[in-house]
């Protein structure tokens, strides 16, 4: 029933691994053959409890498996009340033939009844979290992960979602509501039932609403990294101190912040504050304001990563402001989400390119109509046909491509009569002069389908139906008693306008190929650009994360500095007091030695 040299145990674990630390502290550990206890160093990973001679010792002297163990309190002995003790009771034996345990039982003592306490619920919480379970003290990324196997539609842990679904049913008119404590055993069954994997069902028959609310504060207090991580602090408080200044430009940047938390964090916060901002709308009937919220929640959602007690008293007032306004203006600050929201579902479904009924370039609509009215339409199924159908009537400046195919005036002289002034450019960029055609040109623009995209969708042009000429757009109009005139003209033009019209169609072929390449360029600047930034910016948060951890280890110095300053000095102390008590006794003496001598004197 004791813990003797496992050497054969000791070779594999011996590699120091701060990180997954569960636990770490002094324990006392029985030895197997004197019977003695030896007070040594012991770490909790997830895997087994580490054992070191010293907290600094790099090699551990042996481990203890966790996986498959059982943990169990001793009673305390009448005898020895002081002893605090518990066994580890190892796996079933191919888990001891394979980690090479001979041990029945492992014994430990802890130095109070709270720490044996919390060493055995801890080793509790790692063996549970093998098997499944370990909600409490479980990182919330490794919570939402497992559980979002079972249910993907989960946004929060379930501990969360029942909690929460019990005080909304029943609770939040209970006075005191998460300042009243709960019962303390029932929340510890609770939390042991949660973290061996379980889903015990809150009902009001077994429990109360205080007890509850407890259990919600415990597993928010006990997550590694607060629902604000630790890189997170700092951002946060500068949202503090500029909501005291201006509260308008404060939400704002509040609202970036928490937009850049990691998805799981931002869902719980979300959550919470919502939930939060129900419970003070009941603050007459529960008198738990907004305040008084702020001030339960703040310090475990948000919290530095060492927490002195100077850090943490200077930065409670701003804590707790910071969620006053999380709370109430929780609506504001996840605005743009629900924006977004509403917006999706008007989302245009995916059709095939050549049905997309789509907008034209403000140069595809610049032709104004020139007589009254046209023909009568004839129905036209042509692609082209389903483009001019998403322009809006509403604009008088801008007409459907059909409108001035059909009218009078899209005839060759009636595009020569089109002036410069009617023509509006796509690009922004690019100066008018650059896109001025030539007034006499014969040709319909409309006999291009020009696209602005990258120049890799041109592979994909067979897929967007096939391309419209003039002859095409001429053979679904309807017959015009005035037509043929017209065109028995066009076919005694001269041959020189013929070959004008061609020219300007290379001419207008190379320009728009000139501003692809010039859009072409301008984008992989900027994206050149954009990476330059983002990388600064990596690097830039590199460097803040490492001179942040180097400011705590500096703090951590001063601290302990200022520690051994203050032993010296009431060492230095305690060393002049003992000085003048001795002087003071070396005084009655020699006074009491020379009144004896004085006193023999006079006798003799």
């Amino acid at each position: 029933m004791v813990l003797g040299e496992l050497s054969r145990l000791s070779r594999p674990c011996s590699p120091l691994d701060q990180e997954r630390a569960l636990k770490a502290g002094w324990l006392k550990r029985q030895r197997s053959i004197m019977k003695n206890w030896q007070l040594r160093w012991f770490v909790l990973r997830p895997e087994a409890l580490y054992f070191y001679k010293d907290q600094d010792e790099a090699k551990a002297q042996g481990c203890i498996p966790v996986q498959g163990s059982q943990v169990n309190e001793l009673p305390a002995n009448q005898d020895e009340p002081a002893r605090h003790l518990f066994e580890i009771l190892p796996g079933g034996g191919g888990e001891k033939e394979r980690m090479g345990v001979s041990h029945e039982s492992f014994m430990l003592m802890a130095t109070s009844q709270s720490d044996m306490e919390d060493w055995v619920r801890t080793i509790r919480r790692a063996v549970w979290s093998q098997l499944g379970g370990g909600v409490f003290g479980q990182h919330l990324e490794e919570t939402m992960l497992c559980e979002s196997q079972c249910d993907p539609r989960l946004l929060v842990p379930v501990l969360v979602e029942q909690c929460v679904s019990f005080i909304r049913g029943c609770g939040l008119k209970e006075e005191g509501l998460f300042r009243a404590p709960g019962q303390t055993n029932h929340v510890r069954e609770l939390q042991d039932a949660f973290d061996r994997g379980e889903k015990p069902k809150l009902d009001e028959s077994t429990t109360d609403v205080h007890t509850v609310a407890s259990l919600l504060k415990l597993y928010i207090r006990e997550l590694p990294e607060p629902v604000i991580p630790f890189s997170k602090y700092t951002q946060f408080l500068s949202c503090a101190q500029l909501l005291t200044k201006d509260r308008g430009l404060g939400i704002v940047e509040l609202s970036k912040q928490v937009k850049a938390l990691p998805q799981v964090n931002y869902n719980l916060l979300k959550y919470i504050c919502r939930f939060l901002d129900e419970v003070q709308s009941r603050s007459n009937e529960n008198k738990m304001s907004v305040q008084n919220l702020a001030t339960v929640f703040g310090p475990n959602i948000l919290r530095p990563r060492v927490e002195d007690p100077v850090t943490m008293m200077e930065g409670s007032s701003q804590v707790q402001h910071l969620m006053t306004v999380m709370i109430s203006e929780h609506s504001r600050l996840y605005q743009w989400e629900e924006k977004e929201a509403d917006q999706e579902p008007r989302a245009p479904t995916k059709t095939h390119p050549s049905k997309q009924s789509k907008a034209l370039p403000s140069w595809r609509t610049s032709f104004k109509a020139g007589a009254g009215s046209a023909a009568p339409r004839g129905k036209m199924d042509s692609p082209l046909f389903l483009k001019d159908t998403a322009l809006s009537p509403k604009d008088p400046q801008k007409h459907s491509l059909g409108d001035s195919l059909h009218s009078p005036a899209n005839s060759p002289l009636a595009h020569r009569a089109i002036g410069q002034s009617h023509r509006l450019s796509a690009y922004d960029n690019v100066a008018p002069s650059s896109l001025s055609l030539a007034a006499d040109t014969s040709t319909i623009w409309t006999s291009y389908e020009i696209s602005l995209t990258d120049p890799e969708d041109e592979d994909q042009g067979s897929k967007r139906g096939p391309v419209i000429s003039s002859d095409t757009v001429e053979s679904h109009t309807p017959p015009d008693p005035g037509a043929d005139d017209s065109r028995s003209g066009e076919e005694n033009t001269d041959p020189k306008e013929e070959g004008k019209g061609s020219g300007t169609q290379e001419d207008l072929a190379k320009l728009l190929t000139k501003l692809k390449q010039e859009l072409k360029m301008q984008r992989i600047s900027y994206e050149s650009c954009i990476c330059k930034l983002e990388e600064s910016c990596s690097r830039y948060q590199c460097q803040v994360g490492s001179l942040e951890e180097e400011l705590d280890q500096e703090k951590k110095k001063l601290h302990m500095l200022e520690i051994r300053l203050r032993n010296s000095e009431r060492a230095h102390q305690d060393a002049e007091s003992r000085n003048v008590h001795l002087q003071k006794e070396m005084e009655d003496f020699f006074k009491t030695l020379g009144d004896l001598t004085t006193g023999a004197a006079r006798t003799s």
